[in-house]
């Protein structure tokens, strides 16, 4: 009876002895070094063992996770005579307006420095000054743009008017500009020269901008006639035609000259807003009328003003004491 009680206790034991191994046996792998033996434990007997057949020498598995991108490489770090690692070239970057170029100025380049009167020259607008500093590459690859215009003005009576007025111009592109000297009054030629740099991040609609501007004074040589002489001309007819006129008749009379002997520039671009237009073109816009017709008024002794309005000129007229507006265009 004690003997099968004591059989019964070990039979119990060696059942709790083996239920680990069971267990763990279906959770993991039992792994060998190659070309070792692995030794599997006898359920009968705990001590005693049972040599396996040795296991074939395979590669081992490689394990593999989720995919993931491949790395960008860098680019090539320049070494310096040293072994180390040498220090790059700084680069501007676009849409900081510290990075506008330096000394900005504006050079124009003439086919003709002393024209005469009736010669047309040619005008070539092209910037200069430095680089940002560190800047190794064009302008063009940071978005600078340049762009130019052009003004006219001329000395009559003792006073700067305007032939080609600038403000009725957009920039443009083109760096090329022509001029005639007509008369042999006082030219000023102005040149201008827009820099323009976009803004980071406004899809090149904002833009950081400088400008230059580049004066040229010029009398023409040569014989040639001046506006001033051309108008006394004229005058001097109106005075033949109305010896004993009144102030309205040589008005009216200066008025009917004007539109007979002139065509409104309806193709303008500012080009003859003169009276230099009227009396050596035949042409220009209501600001070379009201020029002309007020250079006209002046010669005969007749008091006028400067009217403007939507864009428009025209002359305000005093006759007899009392004034009157007067358009001529």
């Amino acid at each position: 009876m004690l003997k099968r009680l004591i059989g019964l206790l070990l039979a119990i034991l060696m059942i709790f002895a083996l239920v680990p191994c069971v267990v763990f046996a279906g959770d993991e792998d039992i792994s060998t070094t190659a070309g070792e033996e692995a030794v599997i434990p006898d359920a009968a007997d705990p001590e005693k063992t049972e040599e396996a057949p040795p296991i074939e020498e395979t590669q081992a598995p490689v394990i593999t996770g989720p995919e993931e991108p491949l790395a960008v490489f860098a680019e090539p770090v320049a070494l310096s005579d040293e072994g180390g690692i040498a220090p790059q070239a700084y680069e501007p970057v676009p849409g900081n307006v510290n990075e506008m170029p330096a000394g900005l100025g504006l050079e124009v380049a003439s086919s003709n420095s002393a024209p005469a009167v009736g010669d047309t020259v040619t005008y070539t607008l092209s910037p200069t000054g430095t680089t940002p500093s560190g800047n190794s590459r064009p302008l063009t690859e940071f978005g600078f743009k340049y762009k130019y215009r052009y003004g006219v003005m001329q000395k009559v009576d003792g006073s700067w008017e305007f032939i080609v007025d600038p403000l009725s111009q957009s920039f443009q592109e083109n760096n090329v500009f022509e001029f005639t000297f007509t008369s042999s009054n006082e030219y000023r030629l102005d040149f201008y020269l827009l820099e323009m740099y976009p803004v980071a991040g406004s899809d090149g609609k904002q833009h950081y901008s400088k400008d230059k501007t580049q004066t040229i004074y010029i009398t023409p040589t040569g014989e040639g006639k001046t506006v001033e002489q051309a108008a006394d001309e004229v005058a001097a007819q109106c005075r033949a035609a109305l010896p004993n006129g009144s102030e309205y008749e040589l008005a009216l009379w200066l008025h009917d000259w004007i539109i007979n002997n002139c065509t409104y520039d309806y193709n303008a671009t500012g080009v003859l807003c003169s009276a230099e237009g009227v009396f050596f073109y035949g042409t220009g816009t209501c600001a070379a009328y009201r020029s002309a017709y007020k250079m006209l008024l002046d010669r005969v002794g007749i008091e006028s003003e400067r009217c403007t309005g939507n864009g428009h000129e025209w002359n305000a007229v005093k006759l007899d004491g009392k004034w009157y507006q007067i358009d001529p265009t």
